[in-house]
């Protein structure tokens, strides 16, 4: 799991009974969800919300990309720890590794890629990550 730390943070959530499906397990998409949840919490830790990052550079970070492994299931009331780090920065590009894990045994590692864009009458243009904000993130 990685550390609270510069560039990566944890986000501990239980598991919701709407989040399963008939057979007590969490449907597959909350992962996802909790992905996304988790690249925000993530951006607040290093003190750049996306709304922030949209106010100041005019830019923000859609995803374009998205991996999962899945090893154990998760069921209602469970524990869960979401520790997310900032993994590679390209140009135009961010990539969050995510690991979820109840107890300490991993569940679930996967990763997310973001495009950084600028909206322009209601479109994504792609824009590269402005340099200030590339300094923060590295």
């Amino acid at each position: 799991m990685p550390e609270s730390g510069p560039r990566a943070n944890v986000l501990r959530l239980r598991v919701a009974f709407g989040e399963t499906d008939a057979a007590g397990v969490v449907f597959y998409p909350n992962f996802l969800r909790w992905f996304d949840q988790a690249t925000h919490e993530l951006f607040r830790s290093l003190d750049l919300p996306f709304k922030t990052v949209l106010a100041e550079w005019g830019v923000t970070f859609p995803l374009v990309s998205v991996h999962a492994d899945f090893r154990a299931p998760l069921r209602y009331d469970d524990s869960i720890e979401v520790g997310s780090s900032l993994g590679e920065l390209t140009p135009k590009t961010l990539k969050v590794v995510h690991r979820v894990s109840r107890s300490g045994e991993e569940i679930c590692s996967g990763w997310e890629v973001r495009g950084c864009v600028a909206v322009e009458n209601g479109s994504f243009v792609p824009r590269p990550i402005p340099e200030e904000l590339r300094r923060r993130l590295a």
